[in-house]
């Protein structure tokens, strides 16, 4: 018997899920909305470079945490290269507690 596109959804999904869960996978699952400008504007980057569009989101994620982490690097207080790796520094220089 076929299966209906949410059957065959539900199967990819528990996969994906399965493979996280033993190691198998590092990918993980993000939803949302963009405005319709930005999904324009990033499907031309995806032809541009020849990539698909999760890979140029993941190209200018890894862009833009590389400038912040070598801004980071030379500033002497060390302690805001920390809280950015852990997730704590916001982009006015403060720290979360």
């Amino acid at each position: 018997m076929a299966l209906t596109n949410a059957e065959r959804q539900k199967r990819f999904r528990d996969r994906q899920q399965l493979g996280r869960q033993s190691g198998g996978s590092n990918r993980v699952r993000l939803g949302g909305y963009v405005a319709a400008g930005s999904a324009a504007r990033l499907k031309s980057l995806a032809a541009y470079f020849g990539k698909s569009q999760q890979a140029v989101v993941e190209m200018l994620i890894d862009a833009a945490d590389l400038r912040i982490m070598e801004r980071l690097r030379k500033n002497p207080d060390d302690r805001l290269l920390k809280a950015y790796v852990q997730a704590r520094l916001q982009q006015d220089g403060s720290i979360i507690e």
